[in-house]
């Protein structure tokens, strides 16, 4: 369930775990491990590091893409 912060609604979802992936992050190359979260039409795809930490996440519906960059 994804919780809509600025309404309070509760929005059914799914995540799909897609498995460790290589990512070319500020010129090296990270193990993550890629998660895709479904909501209604709209996909999320997240990427995590060993600790858990969000390292990237882009919607492409809405054309928004951020990566972390504190290492």
């Amino acid at each position: 369930i994804l919780f809509q912060t600025r309404s309070g609604q509760r929005t059914p979802a799914q995540v799909v775990d897609l498995g460790l992936e290589p990512l070319q992050l500020d010129g090296r190359t990270r193990t993550l491990r890629h998660r895709v979260i479904r909501s209604g039409a709209v996909e999320r795809h997240v990427w995590v590091d060993a600790q858990g930490r969000l390292v990237r996440i882009e919607i492409p519906a809405l054309h928004l893409s951020a990566t972390r960059t504190d290492g």
